[in-house]
């Protein structure tokens, strides 16, 4: 059965976060767990999950809408054409469905993959050239490429793996792959006769390799996820010839996203750290309370991540509509709250303060010049609040808090 799901997202959830790291929450509207997810340009964003759940938002992640069609299954990636609208999704049932607005709508792409099958991973090239990557019964993995929108494939499968992760392709000959043993272990294999042929260039035994990036042949990023909660994040800068291996202990890691070859972002459960000089050292982001983090995409302006629990976090962008960034910052301390909550205000300008419940129903308004304004909680229920500030001069502000 398909929903529609027409919920209005507010932007920030805890001003601790904006301070540590730049990360500011974003509100789903569906508590389901999200796979992947991207800004296609400064406005449009997908990001797919569970239940063949797909939300979307066209106003820069402040507002989201979307459908839920269980007969899609779990929808584990979706992958777009830079600089265009095409985008393509696919999950259980070896599905894949392509996009040619933003994700507003979508059609199924029959691959010839059996029901029994699982699309793991993407890569978009244009509206007719695109890989998809996954794992098909009895357990070999398999890469399908496309150069006519999915009308015929060409199937490339591996042996000795079970299933693939990603799939990486600097031309058309050049070519990586990653995935997991039968054993739980975990492979990167290499190409470069278009898929012909695959040839491990790193092999692990602690978990299966979840991300891989290929900034050249050379240099290449990858993280491994094992069943205990830890993990390493890797990288080579010849080709696979030597590899780094950082552990990361007590930390179940999911993956790794570099924005450029020296600035990148490790994730998984209740962790997020950054690197700035090439994943040789990871700085913890400081989060206290992260719920897990399945993938995070961008540029160095703008990341997404998303995660379980309906879990939308954005780093860069501007929280406020339409306006461009002032020294004054607008938040509210400490989130959570217990008993009142301060919203510190633009200073020197007369300004309206609304309170929303979740249900969009207000609970509070104020006309004020001051710079700080105290809420006291009184019969206000525990939960997300947010809050909208208007100002005299047309700008807007938008934040959230909680009350415990």
């Amino acid at each position: 059965m398909r929903t529609f799901l027409l919920l209005v997202a507010a932007c920030i959830i805890s001003q601790a976060a904006w301070s540590q790291s730049g990360w500011t929450h974003l509100t789903s509207p569906v508590n389901v767990e999200f796979r992947c997810g991207f800004f296609m340009d400064d406005e449009h964003a997908i990001v797919v999950g569970e239940k063949g759940t797909i939300i979307r938002s066209s106003t820069a992640g402040n507002t989201w809408v979307g459908i839920q069609d269980n007969e899609w299954g779990f929808l584990w990636t979706a992958g777009y054409k830079p600089g265009g609208n095409f985008a393509i999704a696919g999950g259980e049932k070896g599905l894949v469905m392509s996009s040619v607005d933003f994700g507003e709508t979508w059609k199924q792409i029959p691959t010839g993959l059996s029901d029994g099958s699982f699309i793991f991973g993407c890569q978009v090239i244009d509206e007719n050239n695109f890989y998809v990557c996954g794992g098909k019964p009895p357990g070999s993995g398999v890469v399908l490429k496309t150069t006519n929108g999915g009308t015929d494939w060409k199937t490339m499968t591996i042996g000795d793996i079970f299933f693939l992760e990603r799939v990486v392709f600097l031309n058309d000959q050049l070519g990586f792959t990653c995935g997991s043993t039968e054993s739980g272990g975990g492979k990167i294999f290499k190409t470069t006769d278009a898929g012909t042929s695959w040839t491990p260039i790193y092999q692990t035994d602690t978990g299966f390799v979840a991300t891989i990036q290929c900034f050249s042949e050379s240099q290449i990023y990858a993280a491994v996820t094992s069943l205990d909660d830890a993990g390493m994040l890797i990288r080579t800068t010849n080709g696979g010839a030597t590899w780094e291996e950082q552990y990361i202990k007590d930390r179940q890691v999911t993956g790794s996203f570099f924005y450029d070859a020296e600035h990148g972002v490790a994730y998984g459960s209740a962790l997020l750290m950054t690197s700035s000089n090439a994943g040789a050292d990871w700085i913890d982001a400081g989060f206290d309370d992260l719920e897990s983090i399945n993938d995070i995409q961008g540029t160095k302006d703008k990341l997404l991540a998303v995660g379980t629990g309906g879990t939308l976090m954005l780093r860069g962008g501007d929280s406020r509509v339409g306006v461009e960034p002032v020294e004054t910052a607008v938040y509210a301390y400490p989130s959570p709250a217990t008993d009142r909550v301060h919203i510190v205000l633009p200073e020197g300008l007369a300004k309206r303060l609304t309170v929303f419940d979740v249900l969009g129903r207000r609970v509070y308004s104020v006309i004020t010049d001051e710079p700080e304004i105290t809420l006291s909680r009184g019969k206000l229920e525990r939960g997300s609040y947010y809050y909208l500030v208007s100002t005299n001069d047309d700008l807007t502000y938008r934040g959230s808090f909680i009350f415990k």
